[in-house]
């Protein structure tokens, strides 16, 4: 070990877990651990600065922060139930507007279960929604 000395014993104490590779301060958000209560401290400013530069809008209910209004707005369907997109032929609706695209195609004329988004179709509803389902 080192030559320094120290003025007390918790000085002391904190700096050995330099030398013995104990990490007992961490991080809630990512996890990563520290020897020095000083080193967290300075990497949760980090946390604090990323967050408030690159995602400025926060969730009130639960503090999930995004970096676009839009994104937060969507968010907010989940606390508040919300679902503003409807199905023009029956009364199911969706929170988010690709879902009820998906929907859409079980009221297909053909009867073949389209899925744009993948450029698929399917000329069984089981097949569909076994697809839909595990995607």
């Amino acid at each position: 070990m080192g030559n320094k000395t120290f003025r007390n014993l918790s000085n002391l104490k904190v700096h050995q877990c330099v030398h013995n590779g104990e990490h007992p301060y961490g991080c809630g958000l990512c996890n990563k651990t520290f020897s020095q209560i000083s080193n967290l401290k300075r990497h949760q400013h980090l946390h604090a600065v990323y967050i408030n530069v690159y995602s400025p809008y926060h969730c009130d209910m639960c503090n999930d922060s995004f970096r676009l209004l839009g994104y937060l707005k969507l968010h907010q369907c989940v606390h508040s139930g919300e679902h503003p997109y409807h199905s023009d032929v029956c009364n199911n609706s969706y929170r988010l507007v690709g879902h009820v695209e998906v929907h859409q195609c079980v009221h297909s004329v053909e009867h073949s279960y389209c899925f744009d988004v993948y450029n698929k179709t399917f000329s069984d509803t089981i097949t569909w929604i076994s697809t839909t389902v595990r995607n």
